[in-house]
């Protein structure tokens, strides 16, 4: 998928990190709800080995998506997705969907909406394992 410069990025960039694979979209509230947690979750577990990708399924394109991600300050990876990447994740029914994604690679929590911050944190260390102490 590309970044909002262009660049194709691919999921396989980040093997041996854990992987927040979040997909949203700017006109869904419990989708925005999340960002800020996002945001300081990849603050503070950035530097051990997580990266957070949000995979935006706006259809206006980096031109509604890059103002929206300056303002709201989302400092991770943010993609753009399309009807071709729902598909390849088995249909993207409902937003936001987050599949949590252990170093190994293996999938270990598919959430379909806005779960509590406790429990994102909690999936994150997951996903984390022994690098996950603060």
């Amino acid at each position: 998928m590309p970044d909002l410069s262009g660049s194709q990025v691919h999921l396989s960039d980040f093997r041996g990190k854990a992987v927040v694979l979040n997909f949203w979209a700017t006109w869904c509230a419990p989708c925005v709800r999340e960002l800020p947690w996002f945001i300081e979750l990849q603050k503070a577990y950035g530097p051990r080995g997580l990266q957070i990708i949000g995979v935006s399924m706006d259809e206006d394109g980096e031109d509604a998506i890059a103002p929206f991600v300056r303002r709201t300050g989302i400092d991770y990876i943010v993609l753009l997705g399309n009807g071709q990447v729902s598909s390849l994740y088995g249909g993207l029914d409902f937003l936001p969907t987050t599949y949590y994604i252990a170093r190994d690679g293996n999938v270990r929590a598919i959430v379909r909406g806005v779960v509590s911050e406790t429990e994102v944190e909690r999936d994150v260390k997951e996903i984390m394992g022994s690098t996950a102490s603060k």
